[in-house]
């Protein structure tokens, strides 16, 4: 197995074709029923990552990132992304701010791509002693390589890549080592000798082991870990929350919404936007009503890293109750313009049955049953025609000098008056 990458249910790795089956991605443990399988073309996978959507994977043979959707597996080749020519033996990938990542073994280095363009941007030199390198994964702040010949997790301080649109091409240089943050005799300790494939969710770092097979739990220096375990909403945690996930939507709820974050260092600090509504820490953090978006700023012990965590408050899904309001209040405006209509003798013939007596013929219409499954949609389209119904009643209105005082801005010239808003 190669390459290592969790979605915070699973970790996942690839492998190569065998027993008449294509290479795959798949969940380690998986019995077939989650795994991806590989283009015949990508027999010899090294390296994995996703964004959530698109899964790459590398592939020793070929220069060439291949592109999967990682729901359905279908191949997705607008997203491939052309390895330079000097990353001839790619391996481990990582995807953060917008880049790409591979480690080559042969060149000992690591190659920057723009993610969105697959432009190459640059090549970062490994630590000498790092000759083998094999997968990586980054906080942003410090990368950590394995070495499966050296035994050894090197870190390294995570270069910024070039702005393509200002740097003015491909940039060389080497990587500077954290040797602090590095595992060694941890590896040994633990019997984690042959070290290849490495994820993590920002608390603990995940080893694959590629002489027993197994993947390895090393908790990162709790000084340096940025990342919360916990997010609730009004007392309910928040579903599907992954201390690697920082982007959430989840339905509004009545307001006041409470909002409670659990760190995974105690120590680190935690700063929540919008400010608490009330000031009062008693009674939790509180955001004011419309808020539409939450953030959770989580700055490490030692202030070198920060993690946001953002929350979209959306509107509660739609109702039958919410439909049938508007429908009864488009049949009310509908009637009101029909006696506006036959009491100043204007646009009869839009009065279904006509006029008698200067009233509409008909009863007010009763609405139909609401839609079982109502959607936005249906919520946005009633809007709208209540919204030409009140514009046409307050025109009439102006024209006619009748119940001008319901107009909101009032009337000018016989025309309702144009709102400042």
């Amino acid at each position: 197995m190669w390459g290592l990458w969790g979605d915070g249910q699973a970790l996942w790795a690839a492998t190569g074709p065998s027993g008449g089956q294509s290479g795959a991605a798949a969940p380690l443990g998986d019995d077939g029923a989650g795994r991806l399988a590989l283009d015949a073309a990508n027999a010899a996978p090294r390296g994995l990552w996703s964004d959530g959507d698109t899964m790459w994977v590398s592939d020793a043979r070929e220069d060439l990132l291949f592109a999967y959707h990682r729901r359905t597996g279908a191949r997705q080749p607008s997203l491939d992304i052309d390895l330079h020519s000097d990353n001839a033996a790619p391996r481990g990938i990582w995807g953060g701010g917008g880049a790409m990542w591979v480690v080559d073994t042969r060149a000992a280095a690591l190659f920057a791509y723009d993610r969105l363009t697959g432009d190459p941007t640059g090549a970062y030199a490994l630590a000498a002693p790092n000759r083998n390198p094999q997968d990586l994964w980054s906080d942003g702040t410090t990368i950590w390589v394995t070495d499966n010949v050296d035994d050894r997790v090197y870190a390294y301080t995570h270069p910024r890549p070039p702005d393509p649109n200002n740097s003015g091409g491909f940039r060389r240089a080497a990587l500077g080592r954290t040797v602090a943050l590095e595992l060694a005799a941890r590896l040994a300790a633990a019997g984690n000798t042959s070290p290849r494939g490495i994820w993590s969710d920002g608390i603990d770092l995940r080893v694959w082991d590629s002489a027993d097979r197994a993947a390895y739990t090393h908790p990162l220096p709790p000084r340096i870990v940025s990342r919360l375990t916990t997010i609730a909403i009004n007392g309910t945690p928040l579903a599907g929350f992954a201390p690697h996930t920082t982007q959430y939507t989840t339905t509004r709820p009545a307001a006041p919404t409470t909002v409670a974050a659990t760190p995974a260092n105690p120590a680190a600090t935690i700063a929540i936007e919008p400010p608490d509504a009330d000031g009062d820490p008693a009674n939790g953090h509180q955001t004011p009503a419309g808020t539409q978006q939450i953030t959770i700023a989580v700055t490490s012990q030692d202030k070198t890293r920060t993690t946001a965590y953002r929350i979209t408050l959306a509107p509660p899904p739609p109702n039958t109750a919410d439909i049938e309001l508007r429908d009864q209040l488009i049949a009310d405006q509908e009637h009101l313009l029909n006696a506006y209509r036959c009491l100043h003798n204007t646009d009869t013939g839009a009065v279904p049955g006509g006029c008698t007596g200067n009233q509409p013929a008909q009863p007010p219409k009763t609405p139909a049953p609401p839609p079982p499954n109502p959607t936005p949609h249906d919520i946005e389209l009633r809007d709208q025609l209540i919204a030409d119904q009140e514009n046409l009643l307050n025109t009439y209105r102006c024209q006619h000098n009748t119940d001008t005082h319901l107009t909101p801005d009032g009337c000018a010239n016989g025309q309702p008056r144009p709102s400042p808003n």
